[in-house]
């Protein structure tokens, strides 16, 4: 029932926007009566946190490998960039509405998650550094700015790779934002 409710709130989000989402919406789109929903759930606060917690876990989990895998010289820095951004983008294509739901707009009109998580992303931000610190095929240059960069580029652009529909096919957007990044981070010779 958990899990019928998160989907339908992500939904609902995705559809009409946090402002306009009550909690009854959410309860009729997952089949269930409002007072069942408020035995998990006391408020649309705490279902958009749920559901970012649980977004936010999943893209970790993803980083964390991404991670390991880049850290070690003996991937390559390209391949490396294409199977992450190819894994962000697949994560993102498995629920839709999840992500529509979880819009840069809505998580601004969502008090309560201002600032959520902020401690996991710095410490995400410093182990990217570690990475393009220990890399030799990284360019020289302010490697805290880079990672900053990086992010706020594969963000971005996976959140437009998936939701957004181009005259170009997925998989040769996908390319370019890979020899994008790797064009900038790549040394040179």
């Amino acid at each position: 029932m958990v899990d019928a409710i998160l989907q339908a709130a992500a939904e609902v989000f995705a559809e009409l926007g946090y402002a306009r989402a009550t909690t009854n919406k959410i309860a009729r789109r997952a089949g269930v009566s409002v007072g069942s929903l408020y035995q998990y759930f006391p408020n649309k606060d705490s279902l958009l946190l749920e559901i970012y917690g649980r977004h936010h876990a999943d893209v970790h989990r993803l980083l964390e490998a991404a991670l390991a895998r880049l850290v070690d010289p003996a991937t390559p820095l390209e391949e490396g960039l294409r199977l992450l951004l190819t894994e962000l983008v697949e994560l993102h294509q498995t629920n839709p509405a999840l992500t529509r739901a979880l819009s840069p707009e809505i998580i601004e009109q969502s008090a309560v998650l201002k600032g959520a998580f902020k401690n996991d992303d710095e410490d995400y931000l410093e182990a990217i550094v570690h990475v393009l610190s220990s890399r030799p095929d990284v360019r020289p240059g302010d490697h805290r700015a880079m990672a900053l960069v990086v992010g706020q580029a594969a963000e971005q652009l996976v959140r437009w790779l998936v939701h957004e529909t181009a005259p170009v096919p997925l998989l040769t957007l996908l390319e370019e934002l890979v020899q994008l990044l790797h064009r900038y981070l790549a040394a040179s010779g």
